[in-house]
């Protein structure tokens, strides 16, 4: 409530509230319900390195669509990237 408060400029943000910000609200909250169920149960049933190592190169995933899907040129920053993280996933699945 606070931030829409700020955002808009107004004092009392409560009697101000829009339909589509309780919308929004509730879409966020179910969301990161769902986002953090899907990581406990990631840990709870898998490897936590291997849980974490994906969590932590999540920046990858933009990087591979980028040059597959947009055509976007692929430099020596890039690969190194995506070779380090593979290692970095395979040394610790295998430890």
């Amino acid at each position: 409530m606070f931030i829409l408060g700020k955002q808009r400029g107004v004092r009392s943000s409560v009697s101000h509230i829009e339909k589509r910000d309780v919308v929004l609200g509730l879409v966020s909250g179910t969301l990161g319900f769902f986002a953090t169920y899907t990581l406990l149960q990631a840990l709870l049933s898998g490897l936590v390195s291997i849980v974490y190592v994906i969590v932590a190169h999540y920046i990858l995933i933009p990087i591979v669509l980028s040059v597959w899907w947009y055509g976007e040129h692929i430099n020596f920053r890039k690969v190194a990237a995506i070779v380090l993280s593979l290692v970095a996933i395979s040394v610790l699945y295998s430890a």
